[in-house]
């Protein structure tokens, strides 16, 4: 058993928040693990992955630009990115933690509804 039961070979899988903490480590997990690992942050990415972008969590039109640039087909997404509070205000914390993090997930799966 084990962790070879959760592999991700031939699979490409989406990281939003993996530039960083939580999103980071799941990012690169899954890259041993065998996906092929896309990560979109607000923050650069300082570990090998397939492939980067900037993204804003605040800007509908950020994320539309992202999953257009990463294409598809996307076999996995992890929702990492988020904000606790200052220097962000409670607005941007609410963009970013749940608005912008359920148009992402919406907008990536709009081809499978």
């Amino acid at each position: 058993m084990g962790i070879d039961k959760f592999r991700y070979d031939g699979k490409r899988v989406m990281v939003a928040g993996g530039a960083s903490g939580m999103g980071a480590a799941i990012a690169q997990l899954v890259g041993e693990l065998g996906g092929e690992v896309l990560v979109a942050d607000i923050q650069p990415v300082e570990f090998p992955v397939a492939g980067s972008m900037v993204m804003d969590m605040r800007d509908p039109d950020s994320i539309d630009a992202t999953l257009r640039a990463f294409g598809g087909p996307i076999h996995g997404l992890f929702s990492c990115a988020g904000v606790s509070g200052a220097p962000f205000s409670p607005v941007d914390v609410m963009l970013i933690n749940f608005v912008g993090a359920r148009y992402l997930i919406e907008a990536a799966t709009r081809d499978l509804m």
